[in-house]
């Protein structure tokens, strides 16, 4: 007759299956649930967000919005990378540098003497049934000011950024799979609402910015800071070493720079006095497996050998009494569950602001020239 540890050997045999099956369940069903929780992970900082909700208005974010950025401002920005296609999605600020500024006063003065100012107006009526009256000009509508003495308004619509992502799904008494059971759910919610409120623009025309920015390169005292070399060691401030990285391409076995770096002339400034953003992240992810094992009990007799006597069969043993209540257990077996959760909520309240800050700009640029550009 098997001893004790054949018969617990045994029994290990028989369960190795079937707990095997539960780990495997459990692995595959968490991978699969996680792609549907990480959608609005925490994981972007507060400041990629704001440049993914700002981008969508088709302009180039500046967080933290600034007062001091201006027209005429010449920025060195790293604009590409190889390696990497985050580099894009980083903050302005975390990949430019300004390097100086260019007075174009008289530029931007002698664009909005060619530009019309409408007359101000009125005050919607009480009713939509009341017509809604226009104010006459004094002088010709169509005679452009001689000084401006107000900022042109631009309007950028308020909007929210969505993105969700959910999943679920379970399954049960597959013969196949020693009766296993198993199930989950993710979901994922990421929300980002911007609003701006007296937004204003002013800016030169971008052949102006151009030809500026040509001015400048050639210049003998500033064509420096236009050459390749010269903007990568600027641009060593902010990216560090890495920005002189080179990396050989494998069909042609030349060597190009990792990063790509371009010269830029603000031309365009966009302005708001007040703003308003929220961001909202929730992830949510859990799911469990189970499988039935039976007890151990005693494996089947040896059967005799050849010419040997069967033995009596043994009177059945009458079954113990079932357990009562919360301890019936029909089948005992493995069970595994997880859960994991998480949130985030940023805002910035509405708040008028004593003047007018950055929110984003358009440039003009220059490519410079190097040996290995």
């Amino acid at each position: 007759m098997p001893d004790r540890v054949t018969v617990l050997k045994g029994a290990l045999w028989r369960w190795a299956p079937r707990v095997a099956v539960v780990v495997v369940l459990l692995v595959a069903l968490s991978l699969g649930l996680r792609w549907a929780s990480s959608g609005a992970a925490p994981q972007a900082s507060v400041e990629e967000q704001w440049y993914d909700a700002v981008n969508q208005l088709g302009i180039e974010p500046v967080y933290p919005p600034a007062e001091d950025l201006a027209v005429g401002d010449i920025v060195a920005i790293v604009t590409g990378d190889t390696v990497s296609a985050e580099l894009n999605k980083r903050p302005i600020h975390d990949r430019a540098l300004t390097l100086m500024h260019l007075d174009l006063t008289q530029e931007i003065v002698q664009a909005y003497q060619q530009t019309y100012q409408f007359p101000a107006t009125v005050a919607r009526p009480p009713s939509n049934e009341q017509i809604w009256n226009q104010t006459s000009s004094v002088d010709s509508l169509f005679k452009a000011p001689n000084l401006r003495q107000s900022l042109p308004i631009v309007v950028f619509p308020a909007f929210s950024l969505h993105k969700k992502r959910a999943a679920n799904g379970s399954a049960g008494g597959f013969s196949e799979l020693w009766d296993a059971a198993f199930g989950g759910s993710a979901s994922s919610d990421e929300t980002v609402d911007v609003h701006f409120a007296g937004t204003e623009t002013y800016g030169i025309p971008a052949i102006t910015a151009e030809t500026k920015l040509i001015d400048f390169c050639n210049a003998d005292a500033t064509s420096f800071l236009c050459t390749d070399d010269q903007l990568r060691k600027q641009l060593s401030i902010v990216i560090g070493a890495n920005i002189y990285q080179k990396l050989k391409d494998e069909k042609t076995g030349q060597e190009r720079w990792r990063y790509t770096i371009e010269l830029a002339l603000v031309n365009r400034v966009f302005l708001a006095r007040a703003i308003e953003t929220r961001s909202r992240e929730a992830s949510r992810i859990g799911g469990s497996a189970s499988t039935p094992v039976a007890a151990p009990g005693a494996p089947p007799a040896a059967q005799p050998g050849a010419g040997a006597a069967y033995p009596p069969p043994a009177a059945a043993a009458p079954s113990p009494p079932a357990p009562q209540g919360d301890a019936v257990r029909p089948h005992p077996g493995v069970a595994a569950g997880f859960e994991n959760a998480s949130s985030m909520e940023v805002s910035i309240p509405t708040t008028v602001l004593p003047r007018p800050v950055a929110i984003g700009f358009k440039s003009v640029r220059w490519v410079p020239q190097g040996d290995e550009q």
